[in-house]
């Protein structure tokens, strides 16, 4: 009983299948598409004429999300 197994594992080499290669596009894309998305909201507010690029206009001692950006 003094006898110690010492159990080596040797995994396969990964291989890059095409379900791996379409899960990585379809996992990255909607960070991409979002990223876009706000860069175009954070410019527009950047650029607006009304809250002045704060995105926040004060209305009857409150701050409300700015109606024009």
């Amino acid at each position: 009983m003094n006898d110690v197994t010492t159990v080596v594992l040797d995994p396969a080499p990964a291989e890059i299948t095409w379900q791996i290669v379409v899960g990585t596009i379809a996992g990255i894309t909607p960070f991409v598409v979002a990223g876009i998305e706000f860069s175009k909201r954070i410019i527009a507010q950047k650029k607006c004429e009304t809250c002045g690029g704060s995105g926040l206009v004060f209305v009857e001692k409150n701050y409300f999300r700015c109606p024009e950006c």
